[in-house]
This record gives structure tokens, sequence and C-alpha cells, in this order.
């Protein structure tokens, strides 16, 4: 799994945040936007009830 590192005062002291970085390897690459592409695709606008 993967996460986002926000990146700010918190996340550099507090947070127990954490990145991971490749380098040449597209077919990791791939396969990630492809499942990142099949998340987006099945969002549904946010719509306030309110």
């Amino acid at each position: 799994m993967t996460t986002q590192y926000n990146n700010g005062q918190a996340a550099a002291s507090r947070n127990s945040e954490n990145a991971l970085v490749l380098w040449n390897c597209p077919g990791v690459a791939r396969d990630y936007l492809v499942h990142w592409q099949s998340r987006w695709d099945q969002g549904v606008d946010f719509r306030s009830s309110y």
C-alpha cells in the first residue's frame, strides 16, 4: 500500500507519515496508474445535503 505524504510541519515532525519512492520501475508505475484510474472512475461528485 502507498499513501500520500502531506508536506508540512506536522508531517515532518509529529505525524506518522511515510513515502515510497521507486525509480526505473515502469511496470509498477503502470499498475499503480491502472488501479488509481479504476478508483477514480468509480468516484461520484460530492453534493452537499444542506
